[in-house]
């Protein structure tokens, strides 16, 4: 079945009701609900050393993943909702997302070889010879995430966004938990295991190509990918992005090689599990990205007044969804990262707590996408360069004195100043306000109910035990951010609330405000 590609005026209606295809989308909160299973059962699958070092590697993983996708996932979520719904719109489509896979494969293996190259070195300079199986086993990773990027690039601009999400929040994350379970269970070598881990992610990309093949043709993307006739606006777009997308990467773990630099891989995997754990921050908010890119990708050159009231609601449901998965991870993260790494660890509630803090206030940025889908390199690399120096700066300061204390406050810091920096600049160039005053409500509830919840917790873990506390901290800190939400809830989102689940018909969305 070949999707159709219409973006007729008649179409913005439906592109403004933000609200149904975040529930669309709502499947992918399994992998947010999955990402202590997985801390759990990969630490116990590759020990505490062997979790550091692929948290290490995954270092490098994830940056030669994230440059070379050369921004070829944001370049198809720009093109194809201009995309005509005719059979040249759809000629143009399939050309935009063949020259997609082709350029993520040639610069995939690229840089999978020359992790493969640098594998001895590397390992030499940090003396430590148990790095090679990671470095090496694991290189052709960021080949497959990148093409599952932009196919799935591909399917949410069109918002074929229901399967994908149940394939990314259930069916993906059980493949990854059932691996590190039998690697743990049957004792399987570092090496075995981590062939199994490449092995999940090849079976990750065919099944998303399986889901693409039910929208797209894939006999024409492929004979697209074979002999892609647009890589130069592709490539030249891209190259814009490597600089910035270079500094975001080595500035977004700085944090690890500034700790790995004063600490012991155990340390460091100690601290990467407290990032693990506050990830569930912003793990929700990758609810509204494919939302907000598309609907960029659709209105920034058709009607930004619509594209503020869009982004401006956007933010205020992001920081509605944020806040109870921050009071959580603030109140009884550092208990249960516990529970998961198998060893009481009360230290790591502060480096947890700040970084919580960090990812809800950087969070609730989602016009910052409008920087990096427009290409705008100068003004990217002008934000990298300044959060990552005031990144650094922080933590030569503070590491050697607090260290993951240190370490979480220099990440939060360079974390907001990132997002918000971006959001600035790119609605600066549009002329519309990114976020509604009532944000600012929300996020102070979401603070207040955070603290008083931990001292809840503290207070009750004496009497009634962890398990106890725990379970009676998370009911009724949900209790009390729930009613607090509701008594900022407009008669507006109450409506649109009841209408999205059902309580009354579907009628004309209303305006975004």
């Amino acid at each position: 079945m070949v999707a159709s590609f219409a973006l007729a005026e008649k179409n913005l209606p439906e592109r403004a009701d933000e609200g149904r295809r975040v529930l669309r989308n709502a499947a992918t909160i399994g992998a947010f609900l999955a990402s202590p299973v997985h801390l759990f059962l990969m630490v116990r699958a590759l020990g505490a050393d062997g979790y550091g070092r692929w948290w290490w590697t995954f270092v490098l993983l994830e940056a030669a993943s994230a440059i070379g996708v050369l921004g070829t996932d944001l370049y198809v979520r720009r093109e194809i909702p201009q995309c005509p719904d005719d059979d040249t719109g759809r000629a143009r489509a399939t050309a935009i997302i063949g020259t997609a896979l082709a350029v993520v494969t040639a610069t995939g293996i690229g840089f999978a070889l020359l992790q493969i190259a640098l594998a001895v070195p590397i390992a030499n300079a940090l003396d430590d010879r148990a790095l090679l199986p990671f470095l090496i086993t694991l290189a052709f990773q960021p080949v497959m995430w990148s093409i599952g990027a932009v196919l799935a690039a591909a399917i949410q601009s069109h918002h074929h966004l229901g399967a994908l999400a149940a394939l990314r929040g259930i069916v993906f994350p059980a493949l990854v938990a059932a691996v590190y379970l039998i690697a743990w269970k049957a004792e399987l070598p570092i090496t075995v295991t981590l062939v199994l881990m490449l092995s999940n992610s090849v079976l990750a990309m065919l099944i998303t190509v399986a889901l693409f093949a039910r929208y797209f043709s894939l006999g024409a993307t492929l004979r697209a990918t074979a002999r892609p006739s647009l890589v130069r606006p592709a490539v030249s777009n891209g190259v814009r992005l490597v600089i910035p997308l270079s500094l975001f990467m080595v500035g977004g773990k700085l944090d690890l090689y500034a700790l790995g630099a004063y600490y012991d891989p155990a340390y460091v995997g100690l601290y990467a599990a407290c990032l693990q754990v506050a990830g569930l921050v912003p793990s929700v908010r990758g609810l509204f990205d494919p939302i907000a890119q598309a609907q960029i990708g659709a209105l920034f050159h058709r009607d930004s007044a619509l594209l503020g009231a869009s982004m401006r609601k956007l933010a205020r449901l992001c920081a509605f969804a944020l806040a109870p998965a921050f009071v959580l991870t603030v109140a009884i993260g550092q208990p249960v990262l516990g529970w998961l790494v198998g060893v009481s660890a009360p230290q790591t509630f502060e480096p947890i707590a700040l970084l919580s803090i960090g990812n809800l206030i950087a969070g609730i940025a989602v016009a910052s996408w409008i920087l990096p889908m427009t290409f705008a390199g100068r003004p990217m690399t002008m934000v990298a360069a300044v959060s990552g120096l005031a990144k650094l700066g922080l933590l030569l300061w503070l590491v050697p004195r607090y260290g993951a204390i240190g370490a979480a406050i220099a990440t939060s810091a360079g974390g907001i100043i990132a997002l918000h920096f971006q959001t600035l600049l790119g609605v600066r160039e549009v002329g519309f306000r990114a976020f509604p005053a009532s944000i600012i409500r929300i996020v102070l509830l979401a603070l207040g109910v955070a603290g008083a919840a931990r001292a809840l917790y503290v207070a009750l873990v004496g009497q009634l035990g962890e398990l106890a506390a725990v379970g009676a901290t998370g009911a009724a800190s949900m209790a009390v951010l729930g009613a607090g939400i509701f008594a900022l809830m407009t008669g507006e989102d109450r409506s649109e609330l009841r209408r999205l689940l059902g309580l009354r018909p579907a009628g004309v969305p209303s305006s975004p405000s």
